[in-house]
């Protein structure tokens, strides 16, 4: 397998750059022949810098696929994948924790404890401060405006970060308050999505983006109120949603 490998390598894919597997149904527990394979495959490509591995069941497998590249990758998609806190930890200490400026890890499932995950996540973000210019993570489930603040503080630190999608779920209606200060702490970033919606709650809480929205050209601030229950809606939510609209609007 080895040879035919090689012999790909130099005739087939010198020269390929891009790579995406998502969605393939890969998965190293039930077909491990298969996913070893493809991770043979993905090592003998000299030239690979973007890898779109979304929507695979890794867990714990990721090194394997990644390690023996040859050089650094520029752009890394994860989302929607099932790893460990283990590929984290091998991801962060590669050669790519060097070279990735794109990192997509929306949705993931993380095979780990839920009281430690946001701090294996800060950890993990903070091993690319020094050059990672875009970072897309959405579905964050249950994070507090306390460990959301903490998060951000390690957002900050990422030197080269303009793009930073961050959306958070199930936030009180008294933790969108506090939430402010998030967005205090994140209005150095060039371009920052903070979205929190709560739908544990029958109380409508605002959606909030901080962001320069394009429409024809011309850039807005938006407050997006999706996915949201207006049955018991009073007075005090609007007055609410206007403080964190006029926040938003001094932070643009």
């Amino acid at each position: 397998m080895t040879n035919i490998l090689d012999e790909l390598k130099l005739q087939k894919f010198h020269n390929l750059k891009a790579v995406s597997i998502a969605k393939s149904c890969i998965d190293f527990n039930s077909c491990p022949v298969t996913a070893d394979l493809f991770g043979r495959w993905i090592a003998s490509l000299p030239c690979l810098q973007l890898l779109d591995l979304s929507s695979n069941k890794l867990r714990g497998y990721l090194n394997s696929w990644i390690s023996n590249l040859e050089s650094g990758l520029l752009y890394l998609n994860l989302s929607e994948c099932e790893l460990t806190y283990d590929d984290l930890i091998h991801l962060s200490e590669s050669i790519h924790s060097k070279s990735i400026i794109a990192l997509e890890v929306s949705w993931v499932n993380f095979h780990i404890n839920r009281p430690t995950y946001q701090g294996n996540l800060a950890d993990f973000v903070a091993a690319f401060q020094a050059q990672i210019v875009s970072l897309k993570l959405m579905g964050i489930d249950k994070m507090s405006a306390e460990n959301l603040m903490n998060f951000s503080m390690v957002l900050q630190s990422c030197s080269a970060l303009c793009s930073l999608w961050l959306d958070c779920w199930r936030f009180s209606r008294k933790e969108i308050i506090e939430a402010i200060q998030v967005l205090q702490l994140c209005k150095s970033l060039k371009n920052l999505v903070l979205r929190v919606n709560d739908h544990a709650f029958n109380d409508a809480v605002c959606g909030v983006y901080l962001h320069p929205h394009h429409y024809h050209n011309i850039s807005v601030p938006m407050i997006s109120m999706t996915k949201e229950n207006f049955r018991t809606v009073d007075e005090t939510y609007f007055l609410r949603l206007a403080e964190v609209h006029n926040c938003c609007e001094s932070l643009l």
